[in-house]
């Protein structure tokens, strides 16, 4: 989200632009992220940190090597299929599609960059306006960890040193994705 909020700010009314850069910083968040998880596992499967690095790093240059080898084969194959779904499925993306082909991740990400591309930032959360008050929350997530950590700190056996403010906040985000 900070990267749509970031991106409606420096380019207001694009929402394509909106799209890319929104594409290009989940998508490189979602790689770090896999990437971490994948060292994770092998510290806990006590393979040396090193060795771990070198395959991931050896693993990432053989898939692109030979993703370049079949990259025209799979660009057309998956454009034919996609035609082929949209032009032979009716119903296709709509709400009381028979087989459940309702586009779901589609629909959220067209309506982000309408929400943050068109529509921009400034005319929701500029002072003044209906959710203004809740950028207070982007600062308050920020500092909220600092306190506890030094509390923490002067008191090890607290029980705040079981409270992970980024994990409760990531906890509650996903309960707003399902309600």
């Amino acid at each position: 989200m900070i990267t749509e909020f970031v991106a409606g700010y420096l380019l207001p009314g694009r929402p394509l632009a909106n799209m890319m850069i929104k594409t290009y910083g989940y998508m490189t968040m979602s790689q770090g992220l896999g990437f971490v998880e994948d060292l994770k596992l092998g510290f806990y499967m006590k393979v040396p940190p090193r060795a771990m690095f070198r395959t991931q790093l050896w693993c990432t240059i053989l898939a692109y090597s030979t993703a370049l080898n079949y990259t025209n084969t799979r660009a057309f194959m998956n454009i034919g299929v996609m035609n082929w779904v949209l032009h032979n499925v009716p119903g296709i993306c709509t709400p009381d599609q028979p087989d459940k082909f309702s586009c779901p991740g589609a629909t959220v990400f067209f309506n982000a960059s309408v929400i943050w591309g068109v529509i921009g930032p400034q005319r929701i959360f500029a002072v003044g306006k209906i959710y203004a008050d809740t950028l207070w929350f982007f600062g308050i997530g920020a500092l909220l960890p600092i306190p506890i950590f030094l509390w923490v700190r002067k008191y090890p056996n607290h029980w705040l040193r079981y409270v992970h403010v980024p994990l409760i906040m990531g906890g509650l985000n996903l309960l707003t994705a399902f309600c």
